[in-house]
């Protein structure tokens, strides 16, 4: 039996583990699931685990992550340490568990990390959001203040919460990163600065749908981002400005635009769309059934648009944000009116509709995402399962 730890910041990165639960039903002797969530869960997250008989380690109030939130440096770096007392009090959190998956983007996920990896216990960082190497690349490019890096490298030789987290970055250590993706696996096994053992899993969130739905004729569902939760204003910004364009373009034409807030997103988009006849959708509400709900899928860079085209949807990026594109043919625009021009294009006909759907699927399938439900979790499972095999062997 191993014993697979599941580190989660938010629900959407929920939704790989019930995936993988669900793939394991037949086979369930093989894993014991765990997870431990820096967000609140749900009464339905708690049923669902409890279905799938996964255990939940709980995690004190004060490490959950606010969305909307402004941390300053010198209070990360306390609840850091006090994450890693935490951890050291609660040993058995790593001593009890094999392996550790979790969701990239937290820096106390990383701790936990990096004290797998001080036990010499095999961890893996699981892409949740599609990005682009490019887009890592202009992230990573915006470097801390020299005066903070000395403070850091201080903390380093006093610390031993900061000693641990040397092993991010060492070689050595048993992490993996597992991508959507080759192009994104090929950055990540090149980079100097990043972890050097990286495979192509896709994502066991996503599905392929079956046949394809062509009839709600003239229905749109635009997806909005978690901006603020992510603490990007410009971003929500563009956003705001973005669906009005969208709805003073498409409102003409008879095109029935709704719109679904990120489910991280505590803006007011009701008060802020009461002027027109947009339909706001519940946020909580299952998004597959949305999805199904409408023709056309729309967006500025969420991740849900892979999830539209898998699911026989057209579904299109039109990025107001012109330093971090996506630049894939038959899914980007160059802008909203080209985005227009492309629907109306495609309701000219079931056929038409078609044949842009398999353009943007032989897109997703080369460049995107290689692997997706099952086929993702066979392949996140037999990586776990080889390495714990080695270590035993030794």
């Amino acid at each position: 039996m191993i014993n697979l730890l599941f580190g989660l910041k938010h629900r959407e990165a929920l939704q790989n583990v019930f995936a993988i639960a669900k793939y394991l039903k037949p086979k369930e002797k093989t894993f014991n699931l765990k997870v431990i969530c820096f967000f609140n869960l749900q009464d339905r997250d708690l049923q669902s685990l409890n279905n799938y008989n996964i255990e939940v380690i709980k995690l004190p109030q004060i490490f959950k992550i606010k969305g909307d939130e402004n941390k300053s440096k010198v209070s990360s770096l306390i609840k850091l340490l006090r994450f890693h007392n935490f951890l050291e009090s609660n040993d058995y959190i790593i001593s009890k568990n094999d392996s550790l998956i979790i969701s990239p983007g937290g820096f106390l996920l990383d701790q936990l990390v990096a004290c797998f990896a001080s036990q010499n216990k095999p961890s893996y960082i699981l892409q949740n959001g599609f990005i682009t190497s490019d887009e890592k690349i202009e992230k990573e490019s915006k470097a801390s203040p020299k005066l903070f890096n000395v403070f850091l490298n201080l903390l380093m030789k006093v610390s031993k919460a900061f000693q641990i987290r040397k092993n991010l970055t060492k070689a050595s250590s048993k992490i993996t990163y597992l991508a959507f993706n080759d192009e994104y696996r090929d950055y990540i096994r090149d980079s100097i600065d990043y972890i050097q053992n990286a495979h192509t899993v896709g994502s066991p969130r996503f599905n392929s749908a079956g046949d394809m739905e062509t009839k709600y004729k003239k229905s749109i569902l635009y997806l909005s981002s978690s901006a603020l939760y992510e603490n990007d204003q410009n971003l929500h910004e563009l956003i705001k400005e973005q669906i009005f364009e969208l709805y003073n373009l498409f409102s003409p034409k008879r095109y029935n635009l709704s719109f679904r807030p990120h489910p991280r997103d505590s803006f007011d988009w009701l008060n802020y769309l009461s002027g027109t006849d947009i339909n706001i959708l519940n946020k909580n509400e299952e998004l597959m059934k949305q999805i199904y709900d409408h023709k056309f899928i729309v967006s500025e860079r969420s991740t849900v648009i892979l999830q539209g085209i898998l699911s026989g949807k057209v579904s299109f990026w039109v990025h107001k944000d012109k330093s971090r594109i996506y630049d894939y043919e038959h899914i980007r625009c160059e802008d909203e009116a080209s985005l227009v021009e492309n629907i109306e294009q495609c309701s000219l006909s079931d056929e038409n509709y078609i044949n842009m759907h398999k353009n943007q699927l032989d897109v997703l399938k080369k460049r995107m995402i290689s692997y997706c439900g099952e086929d993702s979790c066979r392949i996140i499972l037999g990586l776990v399962q080889e390495n714990i095999n080695r270590l035993n062997k030794k």
